[in-house]
């Protein structure tokens, strides 16, 4: 049976978060709307909450009634920006690269901003399939976040999968998956890796 590769994208293939990155560009250049600091004010406990059970945002703060030009522009001048300061994590993508089978990223981070990164380093075929985070047409309400507990609705429809992840809320689909590769894991997924045997790579 070919074999199918689910690997995380944030701390994984590349060393940080991209979202993040992004999220602190937007403020240090003051690109952000008065009106998203105040949806940030309301929003942000419930997902901060959300994500200690293992369930992924409801809303996105930052991207809330922003036209569809005016989105992208953001996200353009981001990676114009800040792109060769994220980088990819070169073992994880050698061990890609050499993967026989299908090759899925399973991302929490903004779908249509990773695959503007993948495409900025020329990496846009490096997977069969982008799974990542998608809000409805406003901007606000986050529609899919593969993130913890969200992302094992993905994994379950997948026979003889190889997960990659790196951290402690990706052990809920790392453990519906046959093979494990956790790459920089913080302490309590290393914990789990050593007790399942699961292979581990340290990236510089």
């Amino acid at each position: 049976m070919k074999k199918i590769l689910i690997c995380d994208f944030d701390g994984t293939l590349i060393k940080e978060n991209i979202e993040k990155r992004l999220l602190a560009y937007l403020l240090r250049e003051k690109k952000l709307i008065w009106y998203q600091y105040i949806l940030a004010v309301i929003s942000l406990p419930i997902n901060l909450l959300r994500k200690k059970i293992g369930k992924g945002n409801l809303f996105s703060a930052w991207s809330a009634f922003l036209s569809v030009n005016k989105y992208n522009q953001l996200i353009h001048d981001f990676l114009e920006m800040e792109a060769k300061k994220i980088t990819l994590n070169s073992e994880v993508l050698d061990y890609i690269k050499d993967f026989n089978g299908k090759k899925v990223l399973l991302t929490g981070s903004r779908l249509d901003l990773v695959k503007k990164y993948l495409l900025y380093y020329n990496q846009q075929d490096l997977f069969d399939e982008i799974i990542g985070t998608q809000t409805d047409r406003r901007g606000f309400i986050i529609k899919i976040h593969p993130y913890g507990k969200e992302k094992m609705k993905y994994i379950r429809k997948y026979n003889n999968t190889v997960g990659i992840g790196n951290e402690y809320a990706d052990r809920y689909f790392l453990k519906l998956c046959k093979e494990v590769i956790v790459v920089n894991p913080d302490d309590k997924l290393e914990q789990i890796a050593k007790k399942n045997n699961w292979k581990l790579i340290r990236c510089v």
